[in-house]
């Protein structure tokens, strides 16, 4: 069977990004496309991640035997609990892995389409081509074909560079990956239950702790407020005052706040993807702010201001 990691010819053994999506059929049948691959990358000394459910790692597990205790397994519903954890765990993974000296990464995972937050993984599928593009790293990306329905095959497949078919026929994937178009994270149409101008980070948790408290779990609570600072701070200085706050309350069910600046916006498409740099000193409030957030959104609004919106879900 073709291989689901082989690169192309652009791609050198142990360097070079490469991105592929793998369709199958079943357990038994991803067990085989992985298990040889997987042990001739250990092989050539790199380090593989793998992230899919227990009963699958068990099989692929009995397939490689020994070679087992050389791959690192994290369940996929801990690292795909949201996009944002995903990216981060990979890039952890990769900088731990290439500063022992591997000499590439491999990050094999099930997608989780569940037709909720299908636009969003088909986003973070995009991303990772552009967010990880940098490093020696192969992203294999799992989806089952008796699950995925034909019009979002066409879609992942969009945002790789290379798709696997379940006969194990290898075909690239014309132009370059997509960028998906997400609809944009609108809070509710209800007037907002906290509405001010705010001169600091300090002064828009003052405004929010209080009504926070009464309505929130204290952990959820703590994001949120760490959540606002971070955008209020981003606001203040990479945009232009006045800058304002909005906060929507639903118990039980999430907290929405919205960041309001003058400026030009932000023009990365996956900034709450992105990991900021080692070396970035004061660089990584918005990555903070999509680690914490169920979903975080930019836009520039008609009337010409910048704003920005996070979610925060209410556990029940």
């Amino acid at each position: 069977m073709t291989s689901a990691f082989t690169p192309d010819s652009t791609v050198s053994s142990g360097g070079g990004f490469e991105h592929v999506a793998v369709f199958y059929e079943g357990i038994d049948q991803l067990v085989e496309l992985l298990a040889d691959d997987i042990a001739t990358a250990i092989d050539d000394g790199e380090r593989v991640l793998v992230c899919i459910d227990r009963s699958a790692w068990h099989a692929l597990e009995q397939r490689l035997g020994d070679r087992a205790a050389d791959v690192t397994y994290l369940a996929d519903d801990l690292r795909y609990s949201k996009p944002a954890e995903a990216m981060r765990a990979v890039n952890e993974f990769s900088r731990s892995a290439l500063d022992d000296g591997a000499s590439a990464v491999r990050s094999i995972g099930v997608i989780p389409l569940d037709g909720r937050h299908d636009e969003d993984w088909i986003r973070y599928e995009a991303a990772v081509n552009d967010v990880l593009a940098h490093l020696p790293f192969k992203g294999v990306c799992l989806y089952d074909t008796s699950t995925l329905a034909p019009e979002l095959a066409r879609e992942v497949a969009a945002a790789h560079r290379t798709v696997v078919h379940p006969d194990g026929r290898r075909e690239p994937v014309e132009g370059a990956p997509g960028h998906p178009a997400v609809p944009p994270l609108e809070p509710p149409e209800t007037a907002p239950d906290i509405s001010a101008e705010v001169d600091t980070s300090s002064t828009a948790r003052r405004a929010v702790r209080g009504q926070l408290a009464e309505a929130v779990p204290a952990e959820v609570a703590d994001d949120v407020l760490l959540g606002l600072s971070e955008l209020v701070t981003n606001g203040r200085v990479h945009g232009e005052q006045p800058v304002a706050i909005e906060l929507w309350l639903r118990p039980g069910r999430d907290v929405h706040v919205a960041v309001t600046d003058h400026g030009a916006g932000i023009h990365d498409p996956f900034f709450d993807l992105r990991p900021p740099a080692p070396d970035d000193v004061g660089g990584a409030g918005l990555w903070i702010v999509g680690q914490l957030a169920d979903r975080v959104d930019s836009r520039m609004q008609p009337d010409g201001t910048h704003r920005v919106v996070a979610r925060f879900a209410i556990p029940t």
